[in-house]
């Protein structure tokens, strides 16, 4: 009897597939499948099988408990299919805490912080939001499956803030060691130790100042601030980096050449001309190094030695030519110094200082070089010659200003100076200008001094008279009614100043100004006095005086009016009626109350025909009280603007026909509607109390009427503060502006509109509906796809899948974001345009040119059905059958492409001849079985009981027993 017939791999396989057996009793045994959604391959087995659900399992392995061969076998999903994240294991905190609103974006932004995710609205839909949960969902395109309910609490005080309420008293940072952005954060906290920096970013940061803003997305703090702060300013000890102070041997003693040593001597610095001061020490030896600019402080001396020159050079070996052309501008007749000349010479011939010198004295075109006595670099004389531009020298004003006695001026102002010296000195053909003369006005006023400028020179003494224009206004001219038509109450000078000033509009003559003279009954003559600044002259005037009128102090006789209750007009008026025989003043004369209230003063009113004078009453008040249930007996008040104490007096008062002063009553206000009044504390005049009604008006403003301008353009989102925001921008004409405390707002997405509703506003009432558009984020797929070409798409089929094409976009463009585009391949040509819906992307269709790497076909199935004999075409006929899923085969393996060797062995091999034209390449041995090996097949299922299928095999090794 037959013990076993399998090699190991075979037994491996066997015992792999009783294993599937034992799991499923629903094992297709004509073809060892069960179709559970993943295929399981091992390393040198043909053959594979599926089982699974779509979980993802990397490595299984088969142990020997199981009386299996050690072996590893991969479990991975078969294409097209995406292994999706169940929210439910996702999420494991599904209590969200406090949030600021149950707005939906409030609630993901809440689920993302407390699981720590980056879940977006595109993966999920967030629904039946209620004020203490909602439900999360996965969309069906996301990589997310399942839904989650998820519980928080609202707390409007966690709306974010404007940042200015926190940094608005504390934006001076003072000093800070640099501008980086987490410099400036730290800052920010040491003075504001409440700040919470992860929600802020840092812009535009200057030396000087730099923009806090308030993270897009924050929770905590909405805007931004600007700050300032200091550079901390580190100064560096030269002794700190000029550590190597023994330079060596020098060519010259030149500043550059030490400077240069210096830097060679010591790495890492590169100090400046501008930096540092070098001084050599006078014995050719050595130099003290001092700090020159602001980054550096202290000072090193530093030893070196001059290279030993055998022979001096000769100065006409260097300056050649001596000719230095043109070398500079000077005033006719200047020559160049022997120090100019030293300098220039240095920097054209790279001279050593102190080696030579100018002998003798430069003229306008030439001077003479020579080497100084004990010179051991230079040698000889040389003759050099220039060229310099002349200019003009500047002219001594004292030649031009001859005539100096500038006479009479109104003003000392510089130009009026200048002006009057060019017209003195007109035949001089002076036409100085300001730019020209500097003049200083002498404290006398008589003169001033004047001294040439720019083009000029020299310095003279100018004198002058100084009469300011008198720009008083003649009273001739500014009296122009003369003759008083109206009757004067008598001559008095304040009397006639004040009818003459009523006369002429806009003149307010006063003692101050004017004095009157030769005043009679009918004309005075009204002059300016000497020290008026604002008139002068005379004018005469003509009046008349009205008739004497009774003087009130006369005919009011008897002016103790006794005992009153009040110090009302009426009152005083009914008292002197009463005391002097019925004498009515009604309308007559007009009443002032002293102080004290204990008397008047009573004078005729304006204009009056009837009294003049004045008279003096005096009185005691003794207020009689009045019951206020008396004073408003009618209590229904009507319909009041608010519930302010003044307003309802006012309105009792109107009701009720009376004058009663906020003063005297206290006004308690009971309910919307009802309000009760009650005399002060102490009260003289009111006793009792008053209860009034009343209706508010509604104030509250219509919003449709009031904000008329209701289409938004490009809103950055559709956020309540934004939509509002923009409202308001649009509409900046309205005095209070909208709030999101004022309205609730409706978003209807898919019409871009908003309906806002103000039932709760105290300041606006009714509804609107705005219309908006969203700002176009969006860039054009062309500027992130920017080639013409898809390359190394690797795939197995002809036309390749979107993932494939997707997974080598994003190997060649790693910006881009491939949830957001539509992908239409072919096996020429790929096409890839943005979604309709894509938040990131915009623009026409692309069309790509596709490049593939070679599909190996040492990856397909390589055991065919058994033939009868040996034939090329017909093994590539059954290779392409038995893989019919890779369907590149038929287009690609064919005779044209392939060779196939017969090995004589039941095998040949196909090796691909053209692959670098083609989209396959590789070599395959193809097991290609005769009739003989099937049947064997066939008998040893028969034999064994087991479950065979002849083509997964190689070879058999036949033991008859374990013996």
């Amino acid at each position: 009897m037959l013990n076993e017939v399998f090699n190991k791999k075979e037994i491996v396989n066997t015992k792999f597939i009783n294993l599937l057996r034992d799991y499923s009793s629903t094992i297709d045994s004509s073809n060892g499948k069960r179709d559970l959604g993943l295929d399981i391959v091992s390393t040198g087995y043909q053959k594979g099988y599926s089982f699974g659900s779509d979980s993802l399992v990397q490595r299984a392995h088969l142990d020997a408990s199981q009386n299996i061969y050690d072996s590893y076998y991969s479990v991975v999903a078969p294409d097209g299919v995406k292994v999706k994240t169940d929210l439910a294991v996702l999420l494991t905190n599904l209590s969200l805490g406090e949030i600021a609103s149950n707005n939906a974006d409030k609630i993901l932004a809440a689920l993302n912080k407390t699981n720590n995710t980056n879940i977006t609205s595109g993966d999920v839909s967030i629904s039946n939001i209620t004020e203490t949960g909602a439900t999360i969902t996965a969309n069906s395109e996301s990589g997310y499956k399942g839904l989650v309910d998820v519980a928080f609490t609202i707390n409007p005080d966690l709306e974010p803030k404007p940042l200015s309420d926190f940094l608005a008293d504390n934006t001076d940072l003072g000093e800070i060691a640099d501008k980086s952005s987490g410099t400036i954060l730290e800052a920010v906290v040491a003075n504001n130790n409440e700040i919470d920096t992860s929600e802020l970013t840092v812009l535009n940061a200057t030396d000087t100042g730099a923009t806090i803003k308030a993270k897009d997305g924050s929770t905590v703090y909405t805007g931004q601030v600007s700050v300032v702060y200091t550079l901390k300013i580190e100064q560096i000890d030269l002794n700190s980096i000029i550590t190597t102070r023994e330079l060596d041997e020098l060519d010259d003693e030149n500043t550059a050449t030490i400077l240069a040593a210096i830097n060679s001597k010591n790495a890492g610095i590169n100090l400046q001309d501008s930096d540092v001061t070098i001084t050599p020490n006078g014995t050719h030896d050595g130099a003290t190094i001092a700090a020159k600019s602001s980054k550096y402080t202290g000072q090193v001396d530093v030893t070196y030695k001059i290279k030993e020159v055998d022979e001096p050079t000769s100065l006409t070996d260097i300056i050649d030519p001596n000719d230095l052309g043109e070398i500079g501008t000077m005033v006719e007749g200047e020559s160049p110094t022997a120090e100019e000349l030293t300098s220039i010479l240095e920097d054209k011939f790279s001279l050593v200082n102190g080696e030579f010198e100018i002998d003798g004295t430069p003229t306008e075109t030439q001077a003479t070089v020579k080497a100084v006595d004990g010179s051991t670099v230079y040698k000889d004389s040389v003759t050099i010659t220039y060229k310099i531009t002349h200019e003009a020298a500047p002219i001594d004003i004292s030649t031009l200003i001859k005539t100096r006695e500038l006479g009479p001026i109104d003003n000392t102002e510089d130009q009026t100076i200048i002006n009057a010296i060019n017209a003195a000195n007109v035949d001089n053909g002076t036409s100085f200008t300001s730019s020209d003369l500097e003049i200083t006005v002498k404290d006398t006023n008589d003169g001033a001094t004047v001294n040439g400028i720019g083009d000029y020179t020299g310095t003279v003494e100018v004198s002058f008279e100084f009469e300011p224009e008198d720009t008083r206004t003649d009273l001739s001219a500014a009296i122009v009614t003369k003759n008083l038509t109206d009757p004067l109450n008598d001559n008095e000078d304040a009397t006639i100043l004040a009818a003459v000033s009523a006369a002429n509009s806009g003149l307010s003559l006063t003692n101050t100004d004017v004095e009157i003279t030769d005043k009679t009954e009918t004309s005075a003559t009204i002059k300016a006095k000497d020290s008026s600044e604002i008139y002068k002259g005379s004018a005469s005037i003509t009046f008349t005086i009205a008739a004497t009128l009774p003087n009130l102090d006369s005919v009011i006789g008897t002016k103790d009016l006794g005992t009153i209750v009040d110090t009302n007009d009426a009152t005083i008026l009914a008292a002197i009626k009463e005391k002097n025989d019925g004498l009515d003043l009604t309308d007559k004369v007009t009443i002032s109350v002293n102080e004290g209230n204990d008397g008047a003063t009573i004078t005729p009113i304006a204009d009056s025909q009837e009294y003049s004078g004045s008279a003096d009453v005096k009185f005691s008040v003794t207020p009689q009280t009045q019951d206020l249930a008396n004073v408003f007996n009618k209590t229904k008040i009507g319909t009041i603007d608010d519930k302010e104490p003044a307003t309802i007096l006012a309105a009792a008062n109107e009701a009720n026909g009376q004058d009663v002063s906020i003063d005297d009553v206290q006004i308690d206000v009971t309910s919307d509607t009802e309000t009760i009044i009650t005399p002060v504390v102490d009260s003289e005049k009111y006793t009792g109390s008053a209860t009034v009604t009343f209706a508010l008006k509604d104030t509250r403003l219509e919003l449709e009427s009031t904000f008329t301008n209701r289409t938004l353009i490009d809103l950055e989102n559709t956020s309540d503060e934004t939509i509002i925001a923009a409202i308001n921008a649009a509409n900046a004409d309205v005095e209070t502006p909208l709030t999101t405390s004022d309205v609730a707002i409706t978003l209807d997405e898919e019409n871009s509109t908003a309906s806002l509703d103000a039932s709760s506003s105290t300041n606006y009432k009714g509804t609107m509906q705005v219309t908006y558009t969203l700002k176009d984020t969006t860039v054009p797929l062309n500027t992130v796809i920017t080639g013409t070409t898809v390359d190394n798409i690797e795939s197995s089929t002809l036309i390749p899948t979107v993932d494939e094409v997707s997974t080598a976009l994003l190997a060649q463009y790693h910006e881009l974001n491939s949830d957001e585009i539509e992908i239409a391949p072919q096996e020429d040509s790929i096409t890839v345009t943005p979604k309709a819906e894509s938040e990131i992307y915009s623009g026409e269709a692309i069309t790509l040119t596709p490049s593939y790497v070679a599909y190996d076909i040492a990856n397909i199935d390589a055991v065919i059905d058994p033939m009868e004999t040996f034939d090329d075409a017909t093994i590539l006929e059954e290779l392409i059958a038995k893989n019919s899923q890779i369907d590149l085969l038929p287009k690609y393996l064919t005779s044209e492409n392939v060779t196939v060797t017969d090995n004589e062995d039941g095998t040949a091999t196909i090796t691909v001849t053209n692959g670098a034209e083609l989209r396959i390449t590789g070599t395959i041995n193809v097991t290609y079985k005769t009739v003989e090996e099937k049947n064997y097949f066939n008998f040893l299922a028969e034999a064994t009981g087991q479950m065979f299928n002849y083509s997964d095999y190689t070879m058999v090794v036949v033991i008859t027993n374990k013996d």
